[in-house]
């Protein structure tokens, strides 16, 4: 997919007017494949004030690549995804681009391309895999289990389609914790290197975090917020316990039809830098949003 990523985002920084602050670059290792990842952060006074992530840091995005310069470009990308989503979501005109049916960032994608309609794509498979993983949670679509070609690893296909395929990845690290990736894609094995990237960021992140720092699973801190919680609870044996429990139900009617709630751009002031779009699907119900730790929803 063609992308103007260097015109676009030429003055993307703060000191050209940009929105981006800064950028850090790393080396990050994907079941043994040396790749690189990239932070993005937006400027301060573009965003509301949040509460600071305890677990995963406070980028505003986040980009994994062989190349140090395209997980730049993907980080960038990201980032301007979120400028959107915080404008969008404390805007009185929120329900225009569905958030007054999800009010997550579900659905959203940023992409520098010639065209905005190239954005969706990544729009497209995300509202699959967060709807897919809704729906199988809630019982009312199975899985199989499948066998992928990193030891160790593997895949739960919750959705199997034409052309449309959602995975959880699943690996039991050394230490005693668990590990998860989702993704969506068109073919299994693009899921599967989509997904592998997100379960190598919190295989890190639990070892970090656990073993560095508190070096058991005991209750996460009171002021950690739910998604983080989930995170670490699915990680615990008792969590994981939890999952392989509701990977043995199998549903007891035809799975239902998905409703398009929206599908369409998000414009606004970042379309100088990229093209944002949306597609999302209607939840199967809004428990998603709840704070039951013991929802799968990370």
């Amino acid at each position: 997919m063609l992308t103007l990523a260097n015109f676009r985002f030429r003055n993307v920084f703060d000191h050209l007017g940009g929105p981006v602050a800064k950028i850090e670059t790393s080396d990050f290792v994907v079941e043994g494949r040396r790749t690189f990842q990239a932070n993005a952060y937006i400027r301060s006074e573009l965003l509301p004030s949040r509460a600071k992530p305890l677990l995963y840091g406070d980028a505003d995005g986040t980009g994994t690549d062989d190349s140090p310069l395209v997980a730049r470009h993907k980080a960038v990308s990201e980032a301007i995804e979120r400028w959107a989503y915080y404008t969008c979501i404390t805007s009185d005109r929120r329900s225009n681009h569905g958030f007054d049916v999800d009010p997550t960032s579900t659905g959203m994608a940023a992409f520098p391309g010639l065209f905005a309609r190239q954005a969706r794509a990544s729009a497209y498979f995300e509202a699959v895999e967060r709807h897919s993983v809704l729906a199988w949670w809630e019982g009312l679509i199975g899985g199989f289990a499948r066998k992928t070609r990193w030891p160790g690893v593997t895949a739960w296909v919750i959705w199997d389609q034409p052309g449309e395929v959602s995975v959880i990845l699943h690996k039991a690290c050394e230490g005693g914790f668990h590990v998860y990736g989702r993704s969506a894609a068109p073919t299994f094995e693009a899921a599967c290197e989509h997904a592998v990237i997100e379960l190598a960021r919190r295989e890190y992140v639990s070892r970090t975090y656990w073993l560095a720092r508190v070096g058991s699973f005991s209750s996460p801190p009171a002021d950690m917020g739910i998604l983080e919680r989930r995170s670490l609870y699915f990680s615990s044996q008792e969590g994981h316990d939890c999952f392989q429990l509701r990977a043995t139900l199998r549903p007891s009617s035809a799975p239902p039809k998905r409703r398009l709630v929206f599908d369409g751009p998000v414009a606004g002031p970042w379309s100088r830098y990229a093209d944002v779009w949306r597609v999302l699907f209607e939840p199967p119900t809004q428990t998603f949003l709840s704070h039951d730790t013991q929802y799968f929803f990370l």
